[in-house]
């Protein structure tokens, strides 16, 4: 159950994904066949609220940011965006696809970020408060999907790492890469991705087709209270020790527990799955919501994990391989 799923996470981390090599060549582990492939792994680390973060350098001073595929725009909170270039769009510009173009108040140029030796310049970012409602957080800054495709990343749910790649994959690599997770027992289904919009993709619940955002900031599951009474779905006893807190206005929310019989994504099938019920629309989801109505909840760490998640900024794609059950 809920109370659980912090564990759950835990667990799930010691499996050791294997890939076969497209060319008959033996198994290698997942670690190593991306690395082959010129990617940089970086550990993602996990704090009490089950939230990833890595530790980085700006501006010369160690700092933590969180890695957040529920934002559509990487984000600094005000002090330490001061004295960073402002994106005005004409002398200060975004030079890569996804962000083209973008301009508008508080977007600023980080000249320089390093994490785990790793260099990333000229990266973009909003300047705005990481803060979120009754809870404290070690974070300034929380990386959004904007940063994932521009560095062509690989999100490693299971493994807790964040693979970063200086260019895109050429064809014959990323072809190779596909098979190889093919021929590894891993399905996969399209990411959607827009300026300025959290990660989403399509999934099944109970046979009905939904609209998730893809959440690593997010711990569980959670999904709108209207989908849970749509999909008469059970309403068990409500912890009173747990609450979904969002940046900002978003505010804290109780949540209540229930259980999907299924839960289908990228091809592959997860049943009797806890998660949670709650208002939607503060993140701007649902019916009731405004920016995006047609998502009607989260897909959480802990369901990405279990599901040995791999997101993949570079090709768009959710690639699924759950562990077999022991």
């Amino acid at each position: 159950m809920l109370r659980n799923l912090g564990v759950a996470v835990v667990l799930s981390w010691l499996w050791l994904s294997q890939v076969g090599d497209a060319r008959g060549e033996d198994a290698v582990t997942l670690d190593a066949y991306l690395k082959r492939l010129g990617y940089a792994p970086i550990r993602l680390e996990m704090d009490r609220d089950n939230h990833f973060f890595v530790r980085g350098v700006l501006k010369g001073k160690k700092e933590r940011f969180l890695l957040d595929t529920g934002c559509g725009i990487t984000r600094l909170a005000p002090k330490l965006a001061r004295d960073l270039k402002t994106i005005d769009g004409t002398e200060i510009k975004v030079d890569d696809d996804f962000l083209k173009d973008a301009q508008g108040p508080g977007l600023v140029l980080i000249d320089e970020l390093r994490i785990s030796g790793i260099k990333f310049l000229n990266q973009p970012a909003q300047a705005g408060e990481v803060v979120f409602d009754f809870s404290q957080v070690a974070e300034r800054g929380l990386l959004g999907c904007d940063f994932f495709v521009r560095n062509h990343c690989i999100i490693d749910c299971l493994h807790a790492f964040l693979y970063v790649r200086p260019t895109a994959l050429p064809p014959d690599l990323e072809s190779d890469l596909v098979a190889s997770l093919h021929q590894g027992g891993f399905t996969e289904t399209g990411m959607h991705l827009k300026l300025g919009l959290p990660t989403m993709c399509k999934a099944r619940v109970n046979g009905e087709e939904l609209m998730l955002v893809l959440d690593t900031g997010s711990p569980w599951t959670v999904l709108d209270w209207d989908c849970g009474k749509r999909l008469k779905l059970p309403v068990f006893s409500k912890p009173t020790h747990l609450n979904l807190v969002g940046i900002g206005k978003v505010g804290a929310h109780g949540l209540q527990e229930t259980q999907l019989q299924t839960l289908q994504l990228a091809g592959a099938t997860l049943r009797r799955t806890y998660v949670a019920l709650a208002d939607m629309s503060a993140w701007g989801l649902a019916d009731r919501g405004s920016e995006i109505p047609e998502a009607q909840g989260l897909l959480g760490v802990e369901t990405l994990a279990t599901a040995g998640a791999l997101l993949d900024y570079g090709t768009s794609k959710l690639w699924l391989n759950p562990p077999s059950p022991k």
